[in-house]
């Protein structure tokens, strides 16, 4: 993966071996001496482009858990998480990922991939719940759509649960149209939405339904 801000060192293991010589894994910022209102004033941004890393597969899958897993329920482990965010990702032509980290450690991040040279999905992303409400998952959108741009990406497209409210609120003032629905497995209605980044205030091209 080629770094396009900071130096980034990755493990040649695999991500088993790399999860168990992390060992059991806690929140990082219990015991800081430092608040966290202090972490945050310092938050470094780093956007990488090309197939992950394992290592760098496996600290995304430690954030995934909590990003994604309601409180009280039990989350994939880090393994389970980075080897589907690998499955997932890694294989397409283009691959974006920004990443937000506090103290050394990944607070929140952004992926996208593409094998369409017009259209970059953006897959998935997210912030700790602790490290939320501060601007980092905006931060995280401008970066990967100025990458886009840059890179000559005509839309960025990305897809949620009807009823998942903050995502669709967090993507309609990034910009975004809802531009199309479809039935996941034929029972769980998902929300298309699609951002042209020709037009500053256009709508969107309707997508078929699916």
């Amino acid at each position: 993966m080629k770094a396009n801000a900071g130096n980034v060192g990755f493990l040649n293991q695999g991500l088993e071996g790399v999860a168990k010589q992390i060992g059991g894994i806690r929140p990082w910022y219990d015991g800081l001496n430092r608040s966290w209102g202090e972490l945050l004033s310092a938050i470094d941004y780093q956007e990488l482009e090309g197939p992950i890393e394992e290592a760098m597969l496996l600290r995304l899958g430690t954030v995934a858990g909590p990003v994604f897993t309601a409180p009280g329920q039990p989350g994939p482990t880090a393994a389970a998480a980075a080897e589907q965010l690998r499955s997932a990702v890694n294989g397409h032509r283009w691959i974006h990922l920004c990443t937000a980290s506090v103290d050394g450690h990944l607070v929140g991040f952004k992926v996208g991939r593409s094998n369409d040279p017009r259209t970059f999905e953006s897959w998935v992303g997210g912030v700790l719940p602790k490290a939320r409400q501060q601007g980092i998952a905006s931060h995280l959108a401008r970066l990967q759509e100025a990458w886009c741009r840059a890179n000559g990406f005509q839309f960025i497209q990305t897809e949620t649960a009807h009823d998942n409210t903050a995502m669709l609120t967090v993507n309609l003032k990034q910009g975004f149209c809802i531009a199309g629905t479809y039935l996941d497995r034929g029972t769980h209605l998902k929300v298309i939405l699609q951002k042209d980044l020709n037009k500053r205030n256009g709508h969107c091209a309707p997508l078929p339904v699916r």
